[in-house]
């Protein structure tokens, strides 16, 4: 058990923002995970077709490899937590705007957001971990993090499964309609950011926020049509 005391000695060695930089790690892989599992499902049920979300799924990975430079250039110069930040905004960002817009050119705009995501993320995440480590726990950090990140991206991913369908419910719509996978997007958009957001919360926010259907009666407008910006 002494490896164990070590790591238990160690981790309660960690300045403040270690400690928040895994509290951090937590909620955004939460937030990963359901936009993992959920993503795709969501663009195929806008009637996209398997080619586009191929097309969509691969672009982000340019945009890393064209901008990971210019991210570590930024990085040294605003400073990596702040980076981490501005990452974690556009991300949120992204994932409202891919919902607001399920037109062809805003899901790849915003694709082209999620690579700028990636980029900024996955380059200051490693310096962002050195600068706030000591050299004797800087392994014990980086290990940590990399421990909580899969943690909570299995653990996002595997509660998510059930999220559509009990937000369809509450909704009142289909569990495989574009609108029970907008809801649950946007919930891990507000996970991503850190906001401890309950899904009745959400379809507090989803109803209140709701606009008029043009064309519908009275008694056909349900809970009307859905805002995402409104609701976020």
């Amino acid at each position: 058990m002494p490896l164990a005391r070590d790591y238990v000695a160690q981790v309660r060695g960690f300045n403040a923002n270690a400690r928040w930089y895994l509290v951090y790690t937590f909620m955004s892989g939460i937030g990963f995970g359901i936009y993992g599992l959920f993503y795709n499902l969501y663009v195929l049920s806008l009637g996209r077709t398997p080619a586009f979300l191929g097309f969509l799924v691969a672009l982000p990975l340019v945009v890393v490899t064209v901008l990971a430079v210019p991210a570590g250039i930024l990085g040294r110069r605003v400073g990596y937590r702040n980076t981490l930040l501005l990452g974690t905004a556009v991300l949120s960002l992204s994932l409202i705007g891919a919902c607001a817009a399920p037109s062809a050119a805003g899901l790849i705009t915003f694709a082209l957001g999620f690579g700028v995501v990636q980029a900024l993320l996955d380059v200051s995440n490693a310096p962002f971990v050195a600068e706030n480590s000591r050299p004797f726990e800087r392994t014990h950090l980086f290990s940590v993090q990399f421990a909580v990140r899969l943690f909570a991206s299995f653990f996002g991913a595997l509660g998510a499964g059930l999220l559509p369908a009990q937000l369809a419910r509450l909704l009142r719509v289909g569990a495989e309609t574009p609108a029970a996978y907008r809801a649950t997007l946007l919930l891990s958009a507000a996970r991503a950011r850190g906001k401890g957001i309950t899904p009745a919360a959400l379809r507090a926010a989803v109803t209140s926020s709701a606009r008029w259907i043009d064309g519908a009666s009275a008694a056909g407008q349900g809970n009307g049509l859905m805002s995402v910006p409104g609701a976020w």
